[in-house]
């Protein structure tokens, strides 16, 4: 876990969700649901300041970053998984003479 952020540096849920980080802006319910719930296991950290749940640039880009990462790892098993099926399966036996 991240150290708590310098106060210039936290930024509201609200203006995460138009962090220029993003290709395209995100709904805020979105950002809050990441915090909450977490993305493919993986939740977007925040803190508490002055009774208002924040964030940081940092703390958006790692989280971009894991889970693109785990989306990878998971295409590249799926990809490995048919490659085995493919070189395990029999040789078609069709004559096209």
């Amino acid at each position: 876990m991240a150290p708590f952020p310098i106060f210039g540096d936290a930024i509201s849920l609200h203006e995460a969700a138009r962090s220029p980080h993003f290709l395209k802006p995100v709904h805020s319910s979105s950002i809050h649901r990441w915090c909450t719930y977490g993305l493919r296991g993986i939740r977007l950290q925040t803190w508490l300041l002055a009774g208002r749940r924040v964030t940081s640039d940092r703390a958006i880009q790692e989280f971009l970053m894991a889970t693109s990462l785990i989306e990878l790892s998971r295409k590249h098993k799926r990809l490995q998984k048919a490659f085995e099926a493919e070189e395990n399966s029999p040789p078609n036996k069709c004559n096209r003479d």
